[in-house]
C-alpha cells in the first residue's frame, strides 16, 4: 500500500510543479499547443484522446507528436525507447483487481506451462492504477504521425456546433446568465447568477464562450452542485485557489469544446489578469505545491461535472460508455467537501451514478464494467 501511495504522490507532485512553473514562466509555447485543437494527447495504440488529469499531464510536455505508448507497446510495434529517455505517469481508475488464483489450501494454482494462474475480482469501489508512457518522439522505429486534415468549412461547422453545446450545458446546469454591457464577468453565488459582458464587447465568439465556461466553473460551487465554499476577499488564499480551480477547469473545457484559451479577465482593463494574479501569489510563496495539488483535483472534478450536463456526450452511444466510466467515480467524491472521504465515497459511486443518470437523462443502455483510461 505504501508503494502505491508513493506513486500517487509522485504523480500529483510532478503535475502540480509543472503547472505551477508554466504559470510562473508565462510560457506562450504551451498556450499555442493547447490551442491546437486537432491534436490531442492520445493512446498511441487506440487513438483515443486522454482526458482530465492525464490530458493536463501529457499536454505539458515538449513533444509535438500526440501519441503515447507504454514500453511494451513500443516494442510490440517494432520500436525502441531511446536510451536515457524518461516516461510520464498516467492514471486511470478501475474496479478490477487481478489476483493470483489459489486452491482451497491457499496455495497458488499453477497452469500447464508452470505459470501462476490469475483471476480478476470486481470490487464495489474504484482504485487508481498508474502506468509509465513514452511519447512517440522518445522512440525509434515507429511510423510517423500524420495529423488529420480538416477543411475551413468543417472548422466553422464544428465551432457553431460546440457553441450550441456550451449554451445547452449551461442551461442544463440551471444557472442564471445575465448578459449586459459591463466591464466585469463574475459569478454571484447568492443569486446563482453569471453576469457576463455583452457579446459585442468581446473580440469574438470564442472569447465570450471561454469566459462563460470560466464562470460556469465558479458556479459549480453552489450547494445544489459541488457545494464549494467561496471567498470574496481577493487577498485570501481561498480566493486565489478558487481562481486557480476555475483557470484549470476552463482550460480543460476549452480543449473539450475547442475554444481558444482566453483569460476571461484580460479584455477588461479595470480587472487584474488572473494568471498575473496567480503568479503574484506563487512568487510570494502563498500558493504552495499542496495548494496546486488540491486545485488540480478539484478542477478535474469541476470540468467533469460540467460535461456531464452535455447531453451530446451523455446520450451518444459511441462516447457515453467511456465518458460515464471516466466520471462515475469522480462524481461520487466530488459531492464531498473533503478528499479524506475518498475511499468511503468510492463505495457509493454506483448508487450516485444511477441517481445522476436519472437526473441527467443518460441513455438506457447498460454500462459494461471495464477498465478505462481517463
Amino acid at each position: 500500500m505504501a508503494e502505491k501511495k508513493d506513486v500517487r504522490t509522485d504523480y500529483e507532485d510532478r503535475l502540480a510543479e509543472t503547472i505551477r512553473n508554466a504559470i510562473i514562466n508565462n510560457d506562450s509555447k504551451w498556450e499555442k499547443r493547447w490551442n491546437s485543437f486537432d491534436i490531442y494527447p492520445q493512446n498511441g495504440n487506440t487513438g483515443r484522446p486522454y482526458s482530465g488529469i492525464n490530458e493536463l499531464n501529457l499536454y505539458f510536455s515538449p513533444y509535438d507528436d500526440p501519441r503515447w505508448f507504454t514500453y511494451k507497446q513500443i516494442e510490440a510495434l517494432g520500436g525502441q525507447v531511446k536510451k536515457g529517455e524518461k516516461g510520464r505517469l498516467i492514471q486511470f481508475y478501475t474496479n478490477k483487481i487481478e489476483r493470483i488464483k489459489k486452491d482451497q489450501n491457499g496455495n497458488p494454482i499453477i497452469d500447464n506451462e508452470g505459470q501462476k494462474q490469475k483471476e480478476v475480482e470486481i470490487i464495489d469501489g474504484y482504485i487508481a492504477k498508474y502506468y509509465i508512457v513514452f511519447n512517440a518522439e522518445q522512440a525509434t522505429g515507429l511510423p510517423s504521425y500524420t495529423p488529420p486534415e480538416i477543411t475551413v468549412e468543417d472548422r466553422k461547422k464544428r465551432d457553431l456546433y460546440n457553441i450550441e453545446r456550451i449554451e445547452q450545458l449551461v442551461r442544463n446546469m440551471n444557472i442564471n446568465v445575465e448578459e449586459k454591457f459591463s466591464n466585469k464577468a463574475y459569478y454571484q453565488p447568492n443569486l446563482d447568477l453569471i453576469v457576463i459582458p455583452d457579446k459585442a464587447q468581446f473580440k469574438g465568439k470564442k472569447e465570450y464562450y471561454g469566459t462563460l465556461l470560466h464562470e460556469a466553473s465558479h458556479a459549480t460551487s453552489h450547494p445544489s452542485r459541488l457545494n464549494r465554499k467561496l471567498s470574496f476577499d481577493m487577498n485570501s488564499k481561498e480566493y486565489a485557489k478558487e481562481e486557480l480551480i476555475a483557470e484549470i477547469s476552463s482550460m480543460l473545457l476549452s480543449r473539450k469544446y475547442q475554444i481558444a484559451v482566453q483569460n476571461p479577465k484580460r479584455d477588461f482593463s479595470d480587472q487584474k489578469n488572473s494568471l498575473a494574479y496567480l503568479r503574484g501569489w506563487i512568487m510570494a510563496g502563498k500558493l504552495t505545491n499542496d495548494d496546486f495539488k488540491d486545485a488540480i483535483k478539484t478542477a478535474v472534478k469541476v470540468s467533469n461535472y460540467i460535461t456531464l450536463h452535455d447531453k451530446e456526450l451523455t446520450l451518444d452511444k459511441s462516447s457515453s460508455k467511456e465518458s460515464v466510466q471516466q466520471n462515475k467515480h469522480i462524481i461520487a467524491f466530488a459531492q464531498h467537501q473533503s478528499d479524506k472521504s475518498f475511499n468511503k465515497s468510492m463505495k457509493n459511486s454506483v448508487e450516485t451514478y444511477h441517481k445522476l443518470k436519472a437526473k441527467l437523462a443518460f441513455q438506457k443502455e447498460p454500462i459494461k464494467e471495464q477498465e478505462k483510461e481517463r
